[in-house]
C-alpha cells in the first residue's frame, strides 16, 4: 500500500472465498482515457485523466462543474475513466479514490474495444465513495482488458462536480 496508512475493520463475517483486496496483486494500467459519451465534444478533461492513475493522491482528474446532479431530470447519465490494461487479466477489485463525498459509480469491465457507451451494459460493482474511497469487489473476477469507472452521482461543491485521485485495479 506504498506509504499509506489505513485503518479497515476486518470484521465481516461469512463468505470466506472473497478474497481482500490487500491480498490481491496491482495490475498496473497501460493507460486512461476521460469517457463523455453523452457529451457535446465526447470529452471530459482528457489532459488530466492520467492524473488519476499516476500514484499521487495528491492530484485528481475532475468532471466539469454541472449545475444539475446526473441521472434522471440531470443533464446526462454519468461521465467516468477508462482504465487500459496491457492484456486480458483476472480483475477482482477496483479501488477508486475520489476528492469530495458523495461519489456513486458503477463499474464495468470487459475485453476487446472500450465501449462508445453505457446502454446495455451491466455493471460488474457498484459502490459510493463516502470518506474519500470505494472498493468495488467484484463477485466473480472478470478477464478484462479495460475497466470504465462510471460515475453516476455527484458531489455538490456549489455546483456538481466529480474528482478522481486514483484508480487501482487488482486481480
Amino acid at each position: 500500500n506504498q506509504g499509506r496508512s489505513e485503518t479497515t475493520d476486518e470484521t465481516t463475517s461469512g463468505d470466506s472465498s472473497s478474497t481482500p483486496a490487500a491480498e490481491l496483486s496491482v495490475i498496473e494500467p497501460d493507460g486512461v482515457t476521460d469517457f463523455d459519451p453523452e457529451g457535446d465534444g465526447g470529452e471530459e478533461y482528457p489532459e488530466l485523466a492520467p492524473l488519476a492513475i499516476d500514484g499521487d493522491p495528491g492530484t485528481a482528474w475532475q468532471t466539469s462543474n454541472y449545475k444539475q446532479n446526473f441521472g434522471p431530470g440531470g443533464l446526462k447519465d454519468g461521465v467516468g475513466l477508462i482504465v487500459t490494461l496491457a492484456k486480458p487479466t483476472d480483475v477482482r477489485n477496483v479501488e477508486v479514490s475520489t476528492i469530495g463525498n458523495p461519489t456513486s459509480m458503477s463499474l464495468y469491465a470487459g475485453t476487446g474495444e472500450p465501449p462508445t457507451t453505457v446502454d446495455g451494459l451491466e455493471p460488474v460493482a457498484t459502490g459510493t465513495a463516502e470518506n474519500g474511497s470505494v472498493s468495488l469487489q467484484l463477485e466473480e473476477a472478470v478477464s478484462a482488458d479495460w475497466v470504465l469507472v462510471w460515475l453516476t452521482s455527484l458531489p455538490s461543491d456549489g455546483g456538481y462536480r466529480g474528482q478522481v485521485a486514483e484508480i487501482v485495479v487488482r486481480g
